[in-house]
């Protein structure tokens, strides 16, 4: 809400109709409003939502207008952040709106953000992405049941020496949408891995479906080597280079993980799409 005030009173705030606290945000905003999204009073109406692991196709209604959209984006978070662009660029910029549509539809995505990879010698596919909240990981691993009917296994920790309060329900959103799944270091940091794990085990009920493999590489390694059929989700660090233990910084990548343990068993590790760095 505190955004919107720096509005000029000639602009326009651009304001998603989802989201629940939509009441609060736009009142006493004095500017025009635009909104998006799934609900049914949105000026630009999301609707015949269907993903797959290759993509998203969607139609969006506005102005007596009606657009079919097809990205390689999944889920619906990342839907209506394709149509939150959109709508500023026809609203603030007036671009043509077939070649609006052309751009989603050729955008790649970027690395470490949902990217898609399938091994077909073990009928698996993995999914790596930065999601490090419950918030996010909710979302991505719902949207994974959404498109597979293959188990899911999650591997994913939490950073040391900041936000402790997310672990626990991590460890919810995981138990309650996973058939498996491998806590690890994330950036413990300074602080002690077995205590970070230690918070995001405290309030699981089925102990039963966790393993717990600090070495993050080894842990990916594991989970593929004895999950063929599945989807493996690797969360929390995207594209990022390094993994801090103890004050070090240690050069680590996950999609590297992935592809070593695929080259040193001579497996195909095929890319859904290309990526932006």
């Amino acid at each position: 809400k505190k955004i919107f005030k720096y509005v000029k009173p000639t602009g326009i705030a651009v304001v998603c109709r989802d989201i629940p606290e939509f009441d609060q945000i736009v009142e006493n905003i004095d500017v025009k409003i635009v909104t998006y999204g799934m609900h049914a009073d949105s000026d630009y109406l999301i609707s015949e939502v269907e993903t797959k692991l290759l993509g998203s196709r969607f139609k969006v209604s506005y102005n007596d207008t009606e657009k079919y959209i097809i990205t390689r984006l999944i889920g619906d978070a990342n839907i209506q952040n394709v149509v939150s662009c959109l709508v500023v660029a026809n609203q603030l910029y007036d671009f043509e709106t077939n070649v609006l549509i052309q751009s989603i539809e050729s955008f790649p995505g970027l690395k470490g953000r949902g990217n898609i990879y399938r091994i077909p010698d073990i009928d698996s596919e993995v999914i790596i992405d930065y999601a490090h909240t419950p918030g996010s990981l909710e979302h991505l691993l719902k949207t994974v049941k959404k498109i597979s009917d293959k188990k899911i296994i999650c591997i994913f920790g939490c950073g040391g020496e900041k936000s402790p309060g997310k672990r626990s329900p991590m460890g919810k959103v995981a138990e309650d949408n996973c058939d498996l799944i491998f806590v690890t270091n994330d950036n413990p940091r300074k602080e002690h891995p077995k205590e970070i794990v230690e918070n995001i085990l405290s309030e699981i009920k089925d102990r039963e479906k966790f393993k717990v493999i600090l070495d993050r590489g080894q842990a990916i390694k594991i989970a593929l080597t004895e999950n063929p059929g599945s989807v493996i989700v690797i969360a929390g660090k995207g594209n990022e280079d390094i993994i801090n233990v103890n004050g070090i910084k240690f050069p680590y990548n996950d999609h590297e993980s992935v592809l070593t343990w695929a080259i040193q068993n001579q497996y195909n590790m095929l890319k859904a799409h290309e990526y932006v760095d």
